[in-house]
């Protein structure tokens, strides 16, 4: 494992961004919310998060360690690359981007769907209903009749 194939790997999936953060961390991102971190230097320590049940299991295992600063909220930290396997690393790569995403607001959720749909036209489900267009009703205005009453001039008239 490499930072490429860590790359390769986190962008294959869907609707994944990248970002540098703190000016040195490698941070990929599913709706704008982190689920796997590595340096942009030196040796590859990569950070994900891992499911509650396997967090302590995880943690115990040679070259991983918890994570600094996020450790409570399960992630571990894989210090030495070889610590995982090809497919261990996929599995927790792939699994944290999913304990992330399955948090996400449905707001967000639903624009990675609207998103979807409108790049990929296939993946558009066929409707057998047309739905016509509701005109919006339009509220008639309610005009208040104002008169103005015009000031008498002082002069000439009492």
């Amino acid at each position: 494992m490499n930072i490429e194939d860590l790359r390769k790997m986190c962008l294959g999936l869907p609707h994944v961004t990248e970002d540098i953060k703190w000016g040195h961390d490698l941070c990929f991102c599913i709706g704008e919310k982190m689920f796997c971190v590595t340096g942009i230097e030196g040796p590859l320590k990569v950070s994900f998060k891992v499911k509650d049940e396997e967090f302590h299991d995880m943690a115990a295992r040679p070259h991983i360690v918890p994570a600094p600063y996020v450790a409570r909220y399960k992630w571990v930290l894989v210090e030495e690359p070889h610590a995982l396997n090809a497919k261990e690393w996929e599995h927790y790569v792939s699994q944290s981007y999913s304990l992330v995403k399955e948090n996400l607001s449905k707001k967000v959720l639903d624009s990675f769907r609207q998103n979807s749909s409108k790049k990929d036209p296939v993946k558009r489900k066929a409707s057998t209903k047309t739905k016509k267009a509701v005109p919006k009703k339009k509220t008639a205005l309610k005009k208040k009749k104002v008169t103005v009453k015009k000031k008498k001039s002082g002069r000439g008239s009492r």
